[in-house]
C-alpha cells in the first residue's frame, strides 16, 4: 500500500487541520447519498433503464401509480443487475407450485427464480412465489438488502428487515412495512438503495458496482446525480504516528 505522509511547520494548525479533513473524510463515506427532488425518482429509474414501461408509452404516471406485483419487483430485481435476457431466455426443469397463476410470459422467469434463490426469491412458507399479489414494503426492502449483498438469516433475519434496512441508511419504505407499493413506491426506494454502499470488497456504493458491471452507463448514473465511485482509492487507515504527523495508508499509490 502506499503511504501518504502528511506534515506541518505548526503543530497544533497541523493536527486541527488533519481533523478537519479526517472528520470530513469520514463523514463523507457516511452520507454518499445523493438528495433528488421528490417525485423524479421514477423519471431516474427509466433514464437508467431500470424501469421500463408496460407500452411505448414508457414510464408514464399511470404507471407509476399502479400497484406493483411481486413478479414485476422481480423482474426490476434481474434487470437491475443485468440479468433480464437470461431469465427470459431461461428453461429451467424446476418452478414455483403456484407458476400457473402467472401468464406464459412469466413462466421462465420464475422458473430462472427458482434455479437462483441466492437473488432472494424464495417463496412463501409453502414455497409459493404468489406472483400476482401486491409486494409489501418489507418484501422490497430485503430484496434491495440481498441487493446490496446483505444476506437474510446471516446478517439479518426476516421479521428485523425493516429496522436493520433503516440501520443503514435504506429507510425510504419505513412506514410501508406491510403496505402495498406502488411501482413509484419502487423506484423511490430503488434510488435511495443505489447510492448506499455494498458490502463487498470494494468501497463503493451499488450504482458505481453496476457501473462497472456494465449494466447502467456511468454518465447517464452522473446525469441524474449519482456519485461513480472508483473503488481503486480506498482509505486502509488513518493514525496519528507522531505529534505532527498523520499517515494514511491507501489501497494503492496516490500519484
Amino acid at each position: 500500500p502506499g503511504l501518504l505522509n502528511f506534515l506541518g511547520g505548526n503543530k497544533m494548525k497541523t493536527r486541527k487541520l488533519l481533523a478537519v479533513v479526517l472528520a470530513v473524510a469520514m463523514l463523507a463515506s457516511f452520507f454518499s447519498v445523493p438528495v433528488f427532488a421528490d417525485g423524479h425518482e421514477g423519471e431516474i429509474c427509466e433514464d437508467l433503464g431500470i424501469l421500463i414501461g408496460p407500452d411505448e408509452d414508457g414510464v408514464t404516471a399511470e404507471y407509476l401509480a399502479s400497484i406493483a406485483t411481486r413478479a414485476q419487483a422481480a423482474l426490476v430485481h434481474l434487470r437491475l443487475f443485468g440479468l433480464e435476457a437470461a431469465a427470459l431466455a431461461f428453461e429451467g426443469t424446476e418452478t414455483f407450485p403456484d407458476a400457473a397463476d402467472a401468464t406464459e410470459y412469466w413462466q421462465p422467469i420464475l422458473e430462472y427464480l427458482k434455479a437462483n434463490p441466492d437473488l432472494g426469491w424464495q417463496g412463501d412458507d409453502m414455497g409459493d412465489f404468489n406472483p400476482t399479489d401486491a409486494i409489501t414494503g418489507m418484501e422490497f426492502t430485503k430484496v434491495l438488502l440481498v441487493a446490496l449483498g446483505y444476506v437474510e438469516g446471516v446478517d439479518f433475519m426476516y421479521e428485523e428487515t425493516m429496522t436493520f434496512a433503516e440501520g443503514i441508511g435504506l429507510d425510504a419504505l419505513a412506514d410501508k412495512a406491510d403496505e402495498d407499493l406502488t411501482v413509484e413506491d419502487l423506484a423511490v426506494a430503488l434510488v435511495q438503495a443505489l447510492g448506499l454502499m455494498t458490502t463487498g470488497d470494494e468501497d463503493w456504493n451499488l450504482i458505481s458496482q453496476l457501473v462497472d458491471m456494465g449494466v447502467i452507463d456511468g454518465a447517464a448514473a452522473e446525469a441524474a446525480g449519482f456519485e461513480v465511485m472508483d473503488p481503486a482509492f480506498v482509505v486502509v487507515s488513518a493514525e496519528a504516528t507522531a505529534t505532527d504527523k498523520v499517515t494514511v495508508v491507501m489501497s494503492t499509490e496516490i500519484p
